[in-house]
């Protein structure tokens, strides 16, 4: 079996590595007719031998390994592009390479990865478990099957794959942070602290293990467990965090030290955190939703509108997000374009009674159209909306609106009717 040498690649960055140019065919030259001496010559001595065909030697095994490794540097480099072809491309080069040494762990983690990338998950799975059965300490590989399971909403196996990476990777403190965060939104927060603090007893300098803890404090505050106490502590960590080595200049750390600021009703605090996180992360959408929010509650929608923007886009099918932007929208009279991310948002979430609502406002309010919107109200009530309880107050308002304007509109003609 060939063995290729262990070595790091990181797929996370290195410049892009386009694929070696084909070599061109090499054309037989035709030769030059024999001048007469050369043809007595022959006609002499009979015909001049061929020179000796030199056949090249085949490559050693250093000049295979040497192959090998520039085309794993390569596929790594074509997965930092993102495109499919680019993935598809790697896939080859990498499939090439493990047929030809099955016991590279490296080459089957970046198989994982762009398997992972087209979200082909079954294949993904195999590649990285391989890599781990070939080198066990494969912490990346183990925080990565859990995180495939974890998006598919299996918590359960995901805390198993998490428990397996430390095992054989313990100083791993990002695979300790996933399995901390992942029991802290199942709501076992007991068992979140305790996984925290065994990280910082092996790295107590680490800022991803002190983010997670103070995100454990933030979201009993947000449970309603003693909120002032856990907002408090929740800061403390972050706090610790930001004094770490590139603390400030971390997005999330900066994004939860503003959501900590908004609850305490810190609302310039908060903001000046949300605006720091986005200029160190500009595609955290979460910390873009939470800005948004205070740009809306302040009606300040000409901030907000760009915002929400380039988050829809990055997560299309967030549909808060689209009601969100179906908000500013409609404060900046775009009535049209605000009616359409309503609309998107019912088709993202047919069971949510709350863009009828906002339907029923705009077109009741903004629009004028009064029977729509009485329509719109009426299907909020009868999908059990929040405010149900309040639908009738609100289509009887409508409708006395839609008496007045009527009946402005009777002394309009009749006035022009006169003149």
């Amino acid at each position: 079996m060939k063995t290729l040498p262990f070595f790091l690649i990181l797929t996370a960055c290195g410049p892009k590595v386009d694929p070696e140019p084909a070599v061109d065919p090499v054309q037989v030259l035709e030769a030059d007719t024999p001048s007469a001496g050369e043809a007595n010559a022959e006609s002499a001595w009979g015909e001049v031998p061929a020179e000796p065909v030199v056949v090249a030697p085949p490559p050693t095994e250093e000049e295979l390994l040497a192959k090998a490794e520039s085309e794993l540097q390569q596929a790594t480099g074509l997965l930092t592009t993102r495109r499919e072809s680019d993935t598809r491309r790697a896939i080859e080069i990498l499939e090439g390479i493990t047929a030809n040494y099955s016991d590279n762990a490296l080459a089957y983690y970046n198989l994982g990865v762009a398997y992972q990338s087209l979200n082909e998950n079954a294949d993904a799975r195999k590649a990285y478990l391989r890599s781990t059965d070939l080198y066990a300490g494969m912490g990346d590989a183990w925080l990565n099957l859990g995180a495939m399971r974890r998006n598919q909403g299996d918590n359960a196996r995901a805390i198993q794959y998490y428990r397996a990476g430390l095992r054989d990777d313990p100083e791993n403190m990002r695979l300790r942070g996933a399995l901390v965060s992942v029991l802290r939104d199942q709501g076992k927060y007991e068992l979140a602290v305790e996984q925290a603090k065994k990280g910082l007893e092996i790295n107590a300098n680490s800022l991803e293990i002190y983010n997670e803890l103070a995100m454990i404090y933030l979201a009993e505050a947000e449970a309603g467990i003693e909120v002032p106490t856990k907002l408090a502590l929740s800061q403390f960590y972050l706090q610790r965090a930001k004094n770490k080595e590139g603390g400030d200049q971390h997005p999330r750390v900066q994004c939860n030290l503003g959501r900590v600021f908004e609850m305490k009703g810190l609302v310039f605090q908060a903001t000046d955190a949300y605006q720091k996180a986005l200029e160190l992360d500009a595609d955290m959408v979460q910390c873009a939703m939470y800005l948004s929010t205070i740009y809306l509650d302040s009606r300040n929608f000409g901030d907000a509108i760009p915002l929400l923007e380039r988050a829809a886009g990055i997560e299309p099918e967030n549909a808060a997000l689209h009601l969100n932007l179906g908000i500013a929208y409609r404060g900046a009279q775009r009535y049209e374009e605000s009616k359409k991310e309503y609309e998107k948002v019912l088709e993202l979430e047919p069971e949510n009674p709350e863009p009828y609502l906002n339907l029923a406002i705009l077109t009741g309010d903004y629009l004028k159209q009064f029977d729509e919107a009485v329509t719109f109200y009426e299907t909020y009530r009868d999908s059990g909306g929040a405010q149900s309880d309040r639908v009738e107050g609100y289509i009887a308002a409508t409708l006395k609106e839609k008496k007045r304007i009527e009946r402005e509109e009777a002394r309009r003609l009749r006035r022009e009717q006169r003149e």
